[in-house]
């Protein structure tokens, strides 16, 4: 099971607790920034020091040379925050609208200061946004198995996908695999309650839900603490909103257990 300090649980109740601001992700990762660094088991090689090659199964000496690599998924998954907090930003923020309004107009007019000058700073966001793209997928290939096999890694997740939001864990799975109706109550399943216990950085659980004959979600099929607060006029939110929704359901559940 993975081990977390009474820090880092704390730090990440706040991001929970705030999942649309960055600042509470900042912290988390200025945390990580400061843990000490150690010699871990190479993934490759599982500390073996040699490994089977891809062709014809023959053994060669692993990179690593003695099974022992520097262990910096701590500060990678710090640089991962930061940069994946700042990718959003990028997207939503003034200069993708700038490049989004210089993008409607065509053709271009080079004899536009404006618009050249929009189509410069259109170029110039693009080719950050795309290295920070490039440096983003590089991090999550390098440390896939580290992040799988180590603490708060993603061994043992079960039948569910998951994948990385502003630096935290965003879980996909089936409604039958979250939550269970009996005596006319809903109730997490073991599952989920053993996946939030142990990854306590998951902070939205996309749920995919059964359909009425409306198409639209049937609120007969769900928690009612998870549904009731939602906003249903608001259906670009509202999945959203019931993923976290979700996730500050099954922990409080967790902290009646310990009551």
């Amino acid at each position: 099971m993975p081990t977390y300090t009474t820090d880092q649980l704390a730090l990440l109740k706040a991001i929970r607790d705030n999942p649309d601001e960055d600042t509470p992700r900042l912290v988390y990762a200025d945390y990580l920034d400061g843990m000490d660094t150690t010699s871990v088991k190479c993934p490759q090689c599982d500390g073996v020091g040699w490994r089977v090659t891809r062709y014809r199964g023959l053994s060669e000496r692993c990179f690593c040379g003695t099974g022992l690599v520097l262990d910096t998924s701590n500060r990678d998954r710090a640089e991962l925050i930061r940069l994946q907090c700042d990718l959003a930003r990028r997207l939503f923020g003034e200069m993708s609208m700038t490049s989004l309004k210089f993008l409607s107009v065509v053709p271009l007019d080079a004899s536009d200061p404006k618009q050249v000058e929009a189509a410069e700073a259109c170029n110039a966001e693009m080719r950050v946004t795309l290295e920070l793209r490039r440096r983003e997928t590089e991090l999550l290939n390098r440390n896939a198995l580290r992040w799988r096999r180590g603490p708060g890694g993603l061994e043992g997740l079960g039948p569910f996908r998951v994948d990385y939001v502003r630096g935290m864990k965003r879980v996909y799975a089936s409604a039958g695999n979250v939550w269970v109706k009996t005596d006319k109550r809903f109730a997490p399943t073991e599952l989920v309650v053993s996946l939030c216990k142990e990854h306590p950085d998951v902070v939205e659980l996309w749920v995919d839900l059964p359909l009425d004959g409306h198409w639209g979600w049937n609120p007969s099929s769900m928690p009612g603490r998870v549904f009731n607060d939602i906003d249903t006029s608001k259906p670009t939110t509202m999945r959203m909103e019931l993923a976290r929704a979700a996730v500050k359901w099954v922990h409080s559940f967790l902290e009646k257990e310990k009551q």
